[in-house]
């Protein structure tokens, strides 16, 4: 870092550094090392590899099986779990922190990904009589036509509730974490229901595609 922008040097001896736009964040850098640098997440993550500690691994690993498998926390105390896994037993609320850390850490890293315009489609379900929505942004750069990103994934707190209104203060609620409103969706994409023509309307934004499951 220099002056408090990042920068990196090219392969080539006595080449110039490439340094960090104003206003864009690390887009500059990062679009260069895909263009130019093909295997640079590789070595990065042999490099972090090297540095990170037996007990933040250990922790990803349980965090992983947790995630992947959808087992409860409290199996990272259970004996039987810790024997079969060869993981350590684990307090819940640590695994818990360490969830929460990563999420926070995933979210940042959307929220600096994201261009200040974006469309945004959903998609929901019942499993258990729970009522679940997931929420992705749907934006273009220069070597991509088309990213899809999962912004949020949830039950609905109140599965009596799910009217436009409610969806609409679901989606804006999720926006506001990406440092987005109403103004910066172009688009809402969805199946063709009144529910959500309603939503469409009352957002502002043109229901210009319907996504069908």
């Amino acid at each position: 870092m220099d002056n408090g922008k990042h920068q990196y040097n090219l392969c080539s001896p006595g080449s110039q550094p490439i340094t960090q736009k104003k206003k864009t964040g690390y887009m500059n850098l990062m679009n260069h090392l895909d263009a130019k640098h093909e295997n640079f997440k590789l070595i990065y993550y042999q490099y972090l590899g090297n540095i990170i500690s037996p007990m933040i691994s250990f922790n990803y690993d349980t965090m992983s099986l947790v995630v992947k498998y959808q087992i409860s926390l409290n199996a990272c105390k259970n004996p039987n779990f810790v024997l079969h896994t060869g993981l350590s037993k684990l307090d819940v609320s640590t695994v818990n922190k360490y969830l929460n850390s990563l999420a926070n850490i995933v979210q940042e890293r959307i929220k600096n990904t994201l261009p200040k315009k974006i469309g945004i489609m959903f998609d929901e379900w019942m499993n258990n009589n729970i009522h679940f929505v997931g929420l992705f942004g749907i934006y273009q750069t220069v070597h991509e036509s088309k990213n899809l990103v999962l912004q949020a994934f949830l039950p609905f707190e109140d599965c009596t509730t799910q009217n436009a209104d409610a969806y609409i203060k679901f989606f804006k609620d999720v926006l506001e974490l990406y440092n987005k409103g109403v103004k910066n969706v172009l688009f809402l994409s969805d199946d063709n229901c009144s529910t959500n023509k309603k939503i469409a309307n009352d957002l502002n934004p043109l229901l210009v595609e319907y996504a069908l499951y």
